[in-house]
């Protein structure tokens, strides 16, 4: 008696315990009607090379080594702050401003190389030998060859000059609040250099320096303030008053402050009287400051209240609460700032800003109204990216609220909870009737642009000209964030990027790759670009903007393996006992989730890329490959991809879960396709054009490669990749091409593999199909392996042996052999400089495909039926009634859905009948499970649920 009992559907409960995803209906798939890669549209158009060896790619301007640890950003072009910046408005047209053509703090050059300090809390700064106390009355000097230390408050009164010569090292005691008030009258003249810069520190010991060690820099002058009267006692603690009073004089001079730092500063009088890092009261435009560094201030690194004093190049550095405030009446220009957040550190009090702009503390009418003119402001906010978690006490980019009129021009601002918030009534209205004004701005990276429609409306007027951006990224600065060396120079034009060594991208880093970006990859280091686990790369080209990883070698001097590749890890499944493993290739990366893996994990998006020349040795057996992806989880995106002249595979995957689409192996040196460790993704649309001439000597090389893993083990999950729509172009053209000895087999399938290949063309190796072991026969007559709905062609031996014969010509297969490759008819896929793939008109590849998963009812003849299991859903036990047509040696187990043995047994011989087994289910957990009944003829697959 023959009986209908295996079905598609019932195998689909058992790839279950592979992957629940893994099947040609799979959304993933579009189900187009023709088989191979090609119907009637050429997707290599536009975006791949056929010529590398001969490109001339342009010379690295940037080397790139080490790892990157925060979000980065590689491009070829511009950053979008280059050329546009304007001066065209009123409030700008001041000799002070310098017309350059970018928006934000830096051009083409670093102006704080040399004289900053990004790690001041493990400076060596030596011993104080001069305590400086009390008051200086007349001229001092104080010089670089003696280590000051400031005790309590130190006022230079009315009338003398402290000058303090570059290089001077001044420190701030704790204990007494040292601070340096700079009187009305009395003038501090600290000029410095950029190799010699002045600084003003704290007094502990490295290691244990910190916010508010001591006050910091108070500078009092005579100009305007809009308090009553004119005059009143600076705030943090000094009984120094500021303001001109009745007769104030906006041009008066305290001094040179130029190329001086001053960290640790803002210790707190009493609450909300802290001393900031540079306070500038009723101070006058006669004064000169510029090149500043406050750094780990405990209040506002800068703070003016009122005056007139103009300033350039200062720096806010991980400030605890608002980078650059004015008040009380300021009216100065301001140009080339930059401030940079900790995200960890924010004011618990007042919340933190980059920005905070009050007329005064009541939001009065007093006049001179608050009126600074800020320009070339770079404001790098605390969330560095969008998933960057912020304290919760930073609040806006820019908090302009009680009545200041405040004006800011070509300036980003980035990573805030709220870009821009124009707090209350009176700062509305200035903004409506355009006298607060913020111009030719970008906000990028924010939580919220704005805190209301208002700002909305406001920022986004087209007349203003401003833009926001969703990412930081966008911005294309080179390194802002890192707050050990900080990088905030825009990506200029025509960078090409060089590899040298194993390049990582840590842990929680992103980098972001512009389209159009070329990577050279440099031959005697091995470079190579290595993401880790947590880490992305998001490179996204275009059709008319590639991005391009290749040989740093000259035009005619390329070949295989010339560097490393690109190697991706992520935090899928892989059937590595423990879940994890090290990478090959020769890096020290972990690829695979471990205990607790996500297949869903996102390793970033390649899209529209050219890997060129990759696959270097790193020991025998341990090349690189062009595109390796261990562990890498479904979350990513692979699409467009072309990896030529790999000295290795073209593309391996070990475990994961990532699909892909649209992916070209040219010319590789061994394998176009390797799967293994438990790989379970999809792939559709893949073309491998092989060169007669190059094959590896080593393992011969071969289209597709797979296995479970090394040793062909049963472990889980199992190696289960579907493939589709594939076109392999082999090493033999027609049946006179000559081709290298080492060339292997279309399609080598080995080691428990459970690989699936659909609606796919395969031409020109020595032998087409061979399925390599008793595990992978097995698989294939179980119909865990499938081979459906392809063609073969111009083959010099069509299988291994009679058993793929009879497994590729099973009649429901639909597989097709032609005897040349010439019958396919397709246009011209052997052209090396310019192939042509797309299937002739009357080709047999554009019909034909196959995408019905459950609808084929493949009559497998078995001499025994599994007539009942009851009860389903069991708790204790379930019984099946078995019916044998002849005696037959029964066995059966019960898989759960992590693919584990859960009960077996070999029941032996059985005689012809009806028999009743049971199944204890008492011990297992709820859930469903598979029940695989065998015998010498076939086998029954059949679900079971417990309760």
């Amino acid at each position: 008696m023959k009986r209908l009992i295996f079905t598609i559907a019932g195998l689909f409960m058992f790839f279950g315990v592979l992957t629940a995803q893994n099947n040609i209906d799979n959304p993933f798939f579009e189900h187009v009607p023709f088989r191979g890669a090609f119907g009637t549209n050429d997707w290599t158009v536009g975006w791949t090379n056929w010529n590398p060896q001969n490109t001339n790619y342009p010379v690295a301007t940037q080397e790139i080594s080490g790892e990157i640890s925060s979000n980065t950003t590689w491009a070829p072009h511009s950053s979008p702050v280059f050329g546009g910046a304007s001066f065209i408005n009123s409030n700008l047209q001041d000799p002070f401003f310098e017309n350059v053509s970018y928006i934000g703090a830096f051009g083409t050059v670093d102006w704080t190389e040399g004289w900053t300090n990004w790690t001041p809390q493990f400076s060596d700064y030596g011993t104080p030998d001069v305590i400086v106390e009390g008051e200086i009355t007349q001229n001092s000097t104080w010089t670089a060859n003696h280590i000051y230390l400031i005790k309590g408050y130190l006022y230079v009164r009315e009338g003398a000059t402290l000058t303090i010569e570059a290089g001077t090292l001044v420190r701030g005691d704790k204990e007494t609040k040292g601070s340096l008030i700079i009187e009305r009258g009395a003038r501090l003249i600290a000029e410095g250099t950029a190799s010699n810069p002045i600084v003003f520190t704290s007094n502990q010991p490295a290691g244990s320096r910190t916010y508010g060690d001591w006050g910091g820099v108070i500078l009092c002058g005579k100009a305007t303030i809009n308090v009553p009267g004119g005059e009143a006692i600076i705030e943090g603690g000094p009984t120094s008053m500021y303001g001109g009073g009745a007769n104030p004089d906006d041009n008066d001079n305290s001094g040179i402050l130029r190329y001086v730092r001053i960290e640790f500063p803002g210790i707190p009088f009493v609450p909300d009287k802290e001393i900031n890092g540079l306070t500038l009261g009723g101070v006058g435009s006669g004064t000169t400051l510029d090149y500043i560094q406050v750094s780990y201030c405990g209040d506002d690194a800068f703070e003016w209240f009122g005056g007139t004093v103009n300033a350039k190049h200062l720096i806010s550095f991980r400030t605890w609460d608002d980078d650059f405030d004015t008040d009380y009446g300021f009216r100065g220009k301001l140009q080339f700032l930059v401030a940079l957040r900790d995200n960890d550190i924010a004011d618990p009090g007042s919340g933190s800003n980059g920005f905070e702009s009050d007329n005064d503390g009541q939001g009065s009418q007093n006049v001179p109204v608050t009126h600074p003119i800020f320009s070339n402001v770079s404001i790098f906010g605390p969330k560095y990216n969008l998933s960057t978690p912020v304290n919760a006490n930073y609040k806006r980019a820019m908090h302009l609220r009680r009545n200041t009129k405040l004006s800011v021009y070509n300036s980003i601002f980035t990573g805030f909870p709220t870009g821009l918030f124009i707090d209350g009534t009176a700062s509305q209205t200035n903004a409506t009737n355009n006298e607060l004004q913020v111009e030719n701005c970008i906000l990028s990276g924010m939580g919220s642009f704005f805190a209301s429609d208002f700002e909305r409306q406001y920022f986004l007027t087209q007349s203003r000209n401003n833009d926001t951006l969703v990412t930081n990224e966008e911005l294309m600065i080179l390194d802002p964030f890192d707050l050990t060396s900080p990088d905030f120079l825009p990506s200029p034009g025509n960078t090409v990027y060089l590899l040298k060594g194993y390049v990582y991208v840590r842990n929680g880093a992103t980098l972001t790759i512009a389209p159009g970006t070329i990577i050279r990859g440099d031959k005697a280091t091995k470079g190579t670009l290595i993401v880790e686990r947590g880490g992305r790369m998001i490179a996204e080209g275009s059709v008319d903007n590639p991005i391009v990883f290749t040989s740093n070698e000259p035009v005619g001097s390329r070949s295989y393996g010339d560097w490393g590749g690109v190697i991706l890890c992520g935090t899928a499944s892989i059937n590595v006992p423990g879940g994890e493993a090290i990478i090959e290739g020769g890096p020290t990366s972990i690829y695979g989730g471990g205990a607790n893996p996500n297949d869903n994990d996102n390793s970033g998006i390649l899209k529209y890329v050219r890997i060129e020349f990759p696959g270097i040795p790193f020991v025998p057996d341990k090349e690189i490959n062009g595109l390796t992806l261990g562990g890498v989880g479904s979350g990513t995106t692979l699409d467009y991809i072309q990896v030529s002249y790999c000295g290795d595979d073209a593309f391996e995957w070990f475990g994961g879960t990532v699909n892909a689409k649209h992916l070209i192996s040219f010319r590789t040196w061994d394998d176009d396709f390797d799967t293994d460790y438990g790989y379970r993704g999809m792939v559709q649309y893949g073309v491998a054009l092989r060169d007669p001439v190059i094959a590896d000597p080593g393992s011969g090389s071969n289209a597709f490669e797979s296995d479970n893993d090394g040793q062909g083990s049963d472990n889980t999950p199992i190696t289960h990749p579907i493939f589709s729509n594939i076109s392999v172009f082999g090493p033999k053209q027609d049946p006179t091409t000559s081709i290298n000895s080492n060339y292997k087999r279309a399609l080598h399938l080995r080691r428990n593999t459970a690989i699936n290949v659909y609606n796919s063309v395969f031409t020109g190796f020595p032998v087409s199909l061979y399925l390599d072991g008793d595990k992978t026969q097995q698989n294939a007559t179980n119909g865990i392996l499938n081979f459906r709905h392809n063609v073969i062609a111009g083959m010099v031996d069509y299988f291994y042996s009679n058993f793929e014969r009879s497994f590729f010509m099973t009649e429901n297969f639909k597989n097709d052999s032609l005897f040349d490759i010439a019958s396919l008819e397709v246009t011209d896929p052997f052209n090396f400089i310019a192939p042509d793939f797309l299937p002739l008109p009357n080709s047999t590849l554009l019909s034909d495909s196959y995408w019905d998963n459950t609808g084929i009812n493949d009559e497998i003849p078995l001499n025994f039926s599994v007539n009942d299991i009851y009860p389903n859903p069991a708790s204790d036990k379930v019984y099946l009634r078995i019916f044998l047509d002849e005696p037959l040696n029964i066995s059966f187990k019960v898989i759960d859905n992590l693919g584990r043995v859960v009960f077996a047994s070999n029941q032996g011989e059985m005689s012809s009948g009806e028999h009743l087994l049971s199944i204890q289910t008492s011990n297992l957990n709820s859930g469903l499970y598979i029940l695989i009944v065998n015998s010498p003829s076939g086998q029954v697959i059949k679900k079971i649920m417990v309760k």
